[in-house]
């Protein structure tokens, strides 16, 4: 990605259907046997909204990346795309 990216600011709900279905489904599955997956779930689902360039929304979105639940290029595309 080149330049600076865009600050933007999502509900919980826009910020879910960033994801694919499929993405979703694989984060969900996840969250039942890993507690760190859970714990992104439930702090995704609890946020009344998220910025892009929050500190907690890129850990959360790089902990899916380091756990195979997104490649970066997809995070990248959630996130400023």
């Amino acid at each position: 990605m080149s330049g600076t990216p865009t600050q933007l600011y999502f509900t919980a709900l826009e910020f879910l259907e960033r994801f694919t279905a499929e993405e979703r489904r694989a984060i969900w599955s996840a969250a039942m046997t890993d507690p760190v997956v859970a714990d992104i779930l439930m702090l995704g689902l609890a946020a009344q909204g998220m910025m892009n360039d929050d500190l907690r929304t890129i850990a959360l979105t790089a902990e899916l990346v380091a756990r195979g639940l997104l490649t970066a290029e997809r995070r990248d595309a959630i996130l400023y795309g």
